[in-house]
Order: C-alpha cells, then sequence, then structure tokens
C-alpha cells in the first residue's frame, strides 16, 4: 500500500509538472504587436549560406563544440568561442565585409529574415549558436516563447549545415498546423523562419544517425536584448586577446641530439616555437596566427608553415637609348588618339546629361520604384519589340531580348558567371539568364533596392545579394539606366530613399 502511494504521489506531481507547462505555453504564446499582422509567419528558403561557408561553419563547430543542453546534443555559442578557442574571434568579430563564417552566416540569415518578414533593421540577435543533434536527440511539440525568460525572442531561424541522407537519418522539422510546408527535410544552406509565438507550434523529429548540425539563431524586436553587447564585453575580459608577445618558449627536454628532420622532432601540438606563426612562436602575437592553420591544428593535425624566403627578382635591364626614343614616340601617338577620344566621349557625355533625366523620369512616371517594378518594366518594353510579344511569357520576353542584346550577355556571363555555368551551349546560357532574371522579380526580398528619379537605380550590396545585384548593375548598364550601387552598411541612406520611392 505504500508503495501504491508514493506511485500515485509521482504520478500526480508529473500530472501537475505537465499542466503547469501547459499553461506556460498558453501564457507566453501571444506574439508581439509588431508582428501580429505579418503576411506570413514562416519562411523556408534555400541557398541562403553558399556551400563553402557551411563548410567553415561545420570546422568550427567540430573544433569547439561541447556536450549540450539536452541528451544527445552538442553545441557551440560565440561565448564558448571566447572560453576555448578565443584565437579563432579576430575573424569573427571584425567588420562585416571582412568578417569570419559565423559573423557572415549569422547576418546572412538576418537580411533574409528581416526582408521575408518585412523588418528592416528591426530585429536584433539575441542568441547565435551551432547545435549538432546526433543519433536520438528529438524534440517535442512547443513554441520558442514558452517560458517568461525567453519572452524577448520573437523570430526564430535555424540555418542548417548539414544533409539529411547524407549526413544523417530522420531530424525533419515539423510544423503542427497553419499554411504549407508542415514538413521541411533540412539540407545545406536551407534557411526555415517563424516567429517564435504559438502560431508556430513545432518539433524535431528523432535522428535516426549521423549528425544534424544547424546554426541556430533567435532575434528580438528590443534592442536591449542584443548578444552582441555581452559578447564585447567578455572579450574585454579575455586575456588571450590582449595581443601581447608571447614568451619564447624553452626547448623541450630530451630533443638535444634528437635524430630526424625538424619537423618529426617533438613539439607540443599546435604550439610550435619555430613556427613564426605560431602564437608560442618567438616574437609571434596572438594577433598573428594563421586562421587556417591553426584550425587544422586544432582538429589533430600537425602543420609547419614553411619560413624560407621568396625567390628575389631579376634586376630590371635599362632600355637603350633608341629604345627610349621609339618608345616616347609610341606614347605621344597614342596620346593623341586619346585625346581625340575624350573630346567624342564629352559630346556623348553632355547629350547622355541631357536625356538621363528624362528617361528616369519616364520610368518613374511608369510606376518603376524598385529592382523588382524596373525588371517587369524592362520586359513590357522587350515585349513592344519582339513579334506576338504580347503572347509570350515574361520569361521567354527575356530569352528574346538577350538574344538580340550581345553586349548584354556578355556583360553578364563576365560579371555573374554563377548564372550561367561552364559548358553550357550559348542558347542554353541565354535560358539561363532569362531564368535568373525572372527569379530576381519574384523575390520580394529584392524590393530592397529602390529606384527614383533622384539617383536612378540604386542597388544595395549586401553578403547574401552579390550575383543579383552585378546582374541587376549589366542590364541597367544595357538599357542606359542610371546605376548606383551602395554597400549596406549605408542603409540609413537607402531605406530613406525607398520610403520616399514607395510613398
Amino acid at each position: 500500500m505504500k508503495t501504491l502511494g508514493i506511485k500515485r504521489r509521482a504520478d500526480e506531481e508529473e500530472a501537475e509538472a505537465e499542466r503547469q507547462a501547459a499553461d506556460a505555453e498558453a501564457k507566453h504564446g501571444a506574439p508581439h504587436p509588431r508582428l501580429v499582422n505579418l503576411e506570413h509567419v514562416r519562411l523556408v528558403q534555400d541557398g541562403v549560406a553558399p556551400a563553402e561557408l557551411c563548410r567553415e561553419l561545420m570546422m568550427l563547430y567540430r573544433a569547439v563544440s561541447t556536450v549540450g543542453y539536452r541528451p544527445h546534443v552538442r553545441s557551440a555559442t560565440i561565448h564558448d568561442v571566447i572560453v576555448t578557442a578565443p584565437w579563432l574571434l579576430p575573424p569573427l568579430v571584425r567588420d562585416a565585409r571582412r568578417a569570419g563564417a559565423w559573423v557572415r552566416a549569422r547576418q546572412a540569415v538576418l537580411c533574409a529574415v528581416e526582408a521575408a518578414f518585412g523588418l528592416d533593421m528591426e530585429l536584433a540577435v539575441e542568441f547565435s549558436g551551432l547545435i549538432g543533434w546526433r543519433s536520438g536527440a528529438a524534440l517535442g511539440w512547443h513554441h520558442d516563447a514558452n517560458r517568461e525568460y525567453l519572452s524577448r525572442r520573437h523570430v526564430s531561424a535555424v540555418l542548417y549545415l548539414s544533409d539529411q541522407g547524407v549526413d544523417f537519418g530522420g531530424g525533419d522539422f515539423r510544423f503542427q498546423d497553419g499554411p504549407e510546408p508542415l514538413r521541411v527535410a533540412p539540407r545545406a544552406g536551407r534557411l526555415v523562419a517563424y516567429t517564435a509565438d504559438a502560431r508556430n507550434m513545432h518539433c524535431v523529429e528523432r535522428v535516426a544517425w549521423g549528425e544534424r548540425v544547424a546554426l541556430t539563431l533567435w532575434f528580438s524586436l528590443e534592442p536591449a536584448a542584443a548578444e552582441d553587447g555581452k559578447v564585447l564585453e567578455q572579450l574585454r575580459r579575455c586575456p588571450q586577446l590582449q595581443l601581447q608577445p608571447a614568451e619564447p618558449q624553452p626547448e623541450p627536454q630530451g630533443t638535444q641530439g634528437q635524430q630526424g628532420p625538424p619537423d618529426q622532432q617533438l613539439q607540443p601540438e599546435g604550439r610550435d616555437p619555430a613556427d613564426p606563426e605560431s602564437p608560442a612562436g618567438k616574437g609571434g602575437t596572438h594577433g598573428a596566427v594563421d586562421i587556417r592553420v591553426q584550425r587544422l591544428r586544432e582538429l589533430g593535425l600537425h602543420v609547419r608553415v614553411s619560413t624560407s624566403p621568396l625567390p628575389q627578382a631579376a634586376p630590371a635591364q635599362v632600355a637603350a637609348p633608341a629604345q627610349v626614343a621609339a618608345l616616347a614616340q609610341e606614347v605621344a601617338a597614342l596620346a593623341m588618339e586619346l585625346a581625340a577620344l575624350a573630346k567624342e566621349n564629352m559630346h556623348m557625355t553632355a547629350k547622355l546629361a541631357r536625356t538621363t533625366p528624362l528617361l528616369v523620369a519616364t520610368l518613374y512616371a511608369a510606376g518603376v520604384v524598385n529592382a523588382r517594378s524596373f525588371l517587369e518594366h524592362v520586359a513590357k518594353m522587350w515585349r513592344m519589340e519582339q513579334p506576338g510579344g504580347y503572347q509570350k511569357k515574361r520569361v521567354d520576353v527575356f530569352k528574346d531580348g538577350l538574344k538580340d542584346r550581345p553586349k548584354l550577355v556578355a556583360c553578364l556571363l563576365r560579371d555573374v558567371p554563377s548564372w550561367a555555368p561552364a559548358g553550357m551551349n550559348e542558347e542554353k546560357q541565354v535560358d539561363s539568364l532569362a531564368n535568373n532574371l525572372e527569379a530576381i522579380i519574384a523575390n520580394r526580398s529584392n524590393d530592397i533596392h529602390p529606384f527614383n528619379p533622384a539617383r536612378g537605380l540604386v542597388l544595395v550590396r549586401a553578403m547574401h545579394n552579390g550575383p543579383t545585384v552585378a546582374g541587376l548593375a549589366c542590364l541597367a548598364e544595357g538599357v542606359d539606366v542610371p546605376c548606383h550601387i551602395e554597400d549596406e552598411d549605408e542603409t540609413s541612406i537607402i531605406e530613406k530613399d525607398n520610403n520616399a520611392a514607395s510613398a
């Protein structure tokens, strides 16, 4: 009887815990007021991170991940990197144009999420971490803001770094209800994003084998919740990043007179005093570590960097006086030719300056306000030029228009080689280029490139949209539309122009 009573109390306590968990889910399931009227509350997008970036993040995960927060799970946050491998941090925390894998991936996900949900410049990264789910790992139905201490998490995102069926089995991501897709198969470079409230109850199915790795991020609409300030404060307290010269490491005992080449002599792994690239090298600093060499060492590979001097260039030969005179005459002739071309160019520039404002004003009056509407207008103009153009699909209009413009095709093949991979014949190249132009119109994230009478087409260049920007720049040049490219750190100006154009 006593045993039955104990079991009954345990069952009651378990039921009470489940009830309290359900109450907590319901209490904290309301969406943030800014997210109530979103057009859609989830996103599945491929190609957010290229394969090279996914591989780099996987290498970082393997180098610093530790036992995670639940069974069969390993994880690595940027705070773990500071504690366990601070020499990996310098390329992680510089500005975005020179940043390492973590910051580049984090920024690419942030841009994709803000563009998809219409939250430009509103989200702060509350948490980012590399999470590895091994065989047996699973997670039941829940939403991501289901506790009081998680209430500042408003949007969730998962960027997969490994491929289902290749690196692991099982591990599907599932939404409980709502719009399709309800089941997402993880694939490297694929992004799943959703609001963290009760509208997106989800689970992760059990991983059957292998390891399912992803970069997980939570975003907040409260700037004070950003993880960046905590990271910088931790960096200031990290003694390994003071960039002070390291002390020379003494020669290990017992190596005097040791036979064999220097590469085979005993040295501490990853800390070679004979290697100037090593943090312990004589006269070296922690800031001078070659990140590629250090990663290989942390993975257990002994690597040495050659210190052999580069071969000296041969001394320049002095030209004879007759050769100098001949070269001088050739330069003079070229100068006269350039002067004539400059004069002709000046007249053409003046003519273009007179016609450009008229062209831009006409486009703006026709409803061109961003890159997508600009492309639609180009398709409309080309449609009028082509026999039977009004009966054609838009992508076919692009194909025929490109065939008539070999200079534009050459520009696209040169500046955006990924749009038409090598080995294609000319017809397939044109088809591939046309399909990519059509894809730009279909992607609403390209609304960030504004068009207005004051500046023409303004392309906002970020880490994830380089091919799109290069392709639009070629097209603008091909149809004589002014084009200006600005980097993402100038987005305050861009946003202002975009708002004005949309109004």
